[in-house]
């Protein structure tokens, strides 16, 4: 028996959601600015969660809050995931990459937390894409600059930690 209240996560539904492209006509010529917009400024429980909290607060909202939990921000990525198939629209489907590796950084950044199997590099490479967009809002592209840092610190650590390969001088 169902109650009505089970999450649709649907990708198809997911991607209408964000889209409205009922609203803003033909999906396929959405500017990626536009479909950010949408992304970020639907509440967690509108994109069909179903994990109560906090489902008031936008995407935009979670992803900048300070307090945010890991387990949020897994959400945040796993929707943005679901937005991204092969059958959405390219200016969707980089609002929602913008989305996943800012979900990522942010965990890693606020709660030293790996909610990907990426490597640092990766989720550098993605976020430092997601930094270059013109579209992102200032607050986003101060984040994107904020997990980036971090993770070049722990890139450069990794790599110093590494004994290089070659000759040695005797001395």
């Amino acid at each position: 028996m169902t109650t009505g209240n089970e999450p649709n996560t649907d990708p198809q539904f997911l991607c209408k959601l964000f889209v409205r492209s009922e609203m803003m006509g033909d999906i396929e010529n959405l500017p990626a600015q536009k479909a950010y917009e949408q992304i970020i400024s639907t509440t967690l429980s509108e994109a069909g969660d179903g994990e109560g909290s906090p489902g008031a607060l936008t995407i935009h909202q979670a992803l900048h809050h300070v307090h945010t939990n890991v387990s949020t921000l897994d959400r945040i990525k796993n929707i943005a995931k679901k937005i991204m198939t092969p059958k959405t629209p390219q200016p969707s489907n980089e609002a929602a990459l913008v989305i996943y590796y800012l979900a990522i950084g942010t965990a890693r950044l606020r709660h030293n937390a790996q909610i990907t199997t990426l490597p640092d590099h990766a989720i550098c490479t993605g976020l430092n894409w997601a930094h270059q967009q013109s579209w992102i809002d200032a607050p986003t592209r101060q984040l994107t600059q904020r997990c980036m840092t971090l993770l070049h610190g722990l890139t450069d650590q990794s790599n110093d930690s590494k004994q290089p390969r070659g000759k040695r001088e005797r001395g």
